[in-house]
């Protein structure tokens, strides 16, 4: 008898249901591949942050000396720093200072300007955009509005004591007589010359040198223009 109910009881253990089962639950593959991907951009991060962390920089920074001479008024900071606070420039991407202590400085909506050495006095020169200029809407515009018509200054260098070459992006560059207040357009985004073998689409910023009147200047974008930068920063071309 106790044969018959050992060899019963296993067969009765058989029919239970074993609670410790595992039941595998099936993953939507979607899931799966996202879930691997993400695992795998925040590893090339961590991966990306540690090297520059902890690889030393290229850079070997190192002290320059201004030779030249600095005005007077310009060594005082805190002459300038209240003295400017007077000045209203809107988006101000560039200056130059001569040799008298002037400052030139031009604003995002096209307005190149003259700034005496104590600050007291802001001498408007020329606006960059087309003829007729509608001073007072341009003055009241915003960087987001439509500054065709008005301009946009960014570099600004001296080529002479009484020239400076300026740089706009939606009109060309510049040169402009401090004397007579007037400008002159000396390469037209609009109608580039025919030797260039790549457009100009937008030039930035520039260094002059005045031994041979050359202007060097920089271009960031080989294939939009000013107002296509959100399109820029979304390429992933290598010109």
């Amino acid at each position: 008898m106790s044969e018959l109910t050992h060899r019963v009881k296993p067969d009765e253990k058989a029919k239970q249901p074993d609670s410790k089962v595992e039941k595998k639950v099936s993953q939507n593959p979607v899931e799966t591949f996202c879930s691997v991907l993400v695992k795998i951009i925040l590893s090339f991060v961590i991966a990306i942050v540690l090297i520059i962390t902890i690889l030393p920089s290229p850079i070997s920074p190192t002290s320059v000396t201004i030779s030249h001479a600095v005005p007077p008024l310009a060594s005082d900071l805190t002459k300038i720093v209240k003295s400017s606070q007077k000045i209203n420039l809107p988006g101000c991407e560039s200056i130059v200072l001569d040799s008298r202590g002037y400052l030139y400085a031009g604003t995002y909506h096209g307005l190149v300007v003259q700034i005496s050495p104590d600050f007291s006095d802001v001498t408007p020169l020329v606006r960059t955009g087309p003829a007729p200029v509608d001073n007072e809407k341009c003055n009241n515009s915003s960087p987001a509005d439509d500054l065709s018509q008005c301009g946009k200054v960014l570099g600004v260098r001296l080529l002479d004591e009484d020239t400076l070459i300026v740089i706009d992006p939606l009109h060309g560059i510049f040169s402009i007589s401090i004397k007579h207040k007037s400008k002159t357009l000396i390469l037209d985004l609009k109608n580039q010359p025919s030797y260039l073998d790549i457009p100009i689409n937008m030039p930035n910023h520039l260094v002059t040198l005045p031994a041979d009147s050359s202007i060097l200047f920089t271009d960031s974008f080989t294939n939009f223009t000013q107002k296509q930068g959100m399109l820029a920063l979304m390429e992933h071309d290598a010109d």
